[in-house]
């Protein structure tokens, strides 16, 4: 909480995304004005736009929703798998959608780092969602604790039927977003470590 109500430490997240988007034609970054700005005052660019959740207004302004939807998810995966740095608070007031569908961030508060390995993990695990595949995801949790002494069983027969109950057969309706989050959950639950920053992307996806 005292990091992010330092906003010295918002300013420089804000331009190192600023700065892995620099040639981006999906997504804006406030630029932020260093000159007038300090630890208690955040000073930044004013974005024109429709925040995310008023489906309605950007409906009235014939934005292509499929473009929003598909730059978002862009985003989402370039910040987390490829930059291994991502806006870690993506809820709907925090998402600005531009005229021509492109996308602006604001709020960089909360951020989650990724070194190569949490990588290779998240995107391990996110495989196992999208092949709806619970072992795969109970093994990707136990290689993260290798030294665990829980009850491997019951934690399998739990994940799967987390995947049993929120697993669509139609790949239209994956809820990557629910899974994640009963899973992690699931995963707390039995005393298994996770990284913090592995608990953001669990947020971020979701």
């Amino acid at each position: 909480t005292l990091k992010e109500l330092n906003f010295e430490i918002e300013a420089c997240f804000a331009q190192r995304i600023a700065k892995n988007f620099k040639k981006s034609k999906i997504l804006k970054i406030p630029e932020i004005y260093n000159k007038y700005s300090t630890d208690k005052v955040l000073v930044m660019e004013f974005i024109e736009g429709i925040p995310l959740h008023d489906v309605e207004r950007i409906k009235k302004a014939k934005i292509n929703l499929t473009k929003v939807i598909r730059n978002g998810y862009s985003v989402m995966l370039k910040q987390i798998f490829v930059d291994g740095f991502f806006h870690a608070d993506p809820h709907p007031g925090n998402i600005l959608v531009l005229k021509d569908g492109k996308l602006a961030f604001i709020d960089f508060g909360i951020i989650g780092h990724f070194d190569k390995k949490l990588k290779n993990f998240a995107l391990d695990i996110f495989r196992a969602f999208v092949n709806n595949d619970p072992d795969k995801t109970v093994d990707i949790f136990l290689k993260m604790n290798p030294n665990s002494d829980i009850d491997k069983d019951a934690f399998r027969e739990e994940v799967r039927d987390i995947f049993e109950h929120l697993q669509c057969s139609s790949f239209d309706n994956l809820q990557i977003g629910p899974l994640l989050r009963e899973t992690l959950s699931l995963v707390n639950k039995h005393h298994l470590k996770i990284p913090e920053d592995f608990v953001l992307y669990g947020k971020t996806v979701s």
